[in-house]
């Protein structure tokens, strides 16, 4: 009984403190030219693209959300990339990795 219990306070819980944190604004990683755009990690640890101007407001979003969700590890030696400005959008683009 305590383990339900338990559960349903999690699964209540968990949505009232992400709540807390806000939403991931899209704003963030609006750009005009490839300039505009930095690779920074998402709040698992892997590589992703924002605008360099919010990186502040990322870097906070990520460190509340980070401990209320569940995060693969990211794979060793995971492949480094760019940042770049494609239709108004920064993305992530991975190099290639040499065979």
């Amino acid at each position: 009984m305590r383990f339900l219990f338990f559960m349903l306070l999690v699964l209540i819980a968990t949505p009232v403190m992400a709540h807390q944190c806000g939403e991931f604004n899209s704003q963030w990683q609006t750009c005009e030219t490839n300039a505009d755009c930095i690779v920074a990690e998402n709040m698992c640890g892997f590589p992703s693209s924002i605008n360099k101007n919010s990186a502040i407001e990322v870097e906070s979003y990520n460190k509340c959300m980070g401990p209320m969700i569940s995060c693969a590890m990211p794979p060793k030696g995971f492949a480094t990339g760019l940042a770049e400005c494609k239709a108004n959008k920064c993305v992530y683009i991975e190099k290639k990795r040499a065979k």
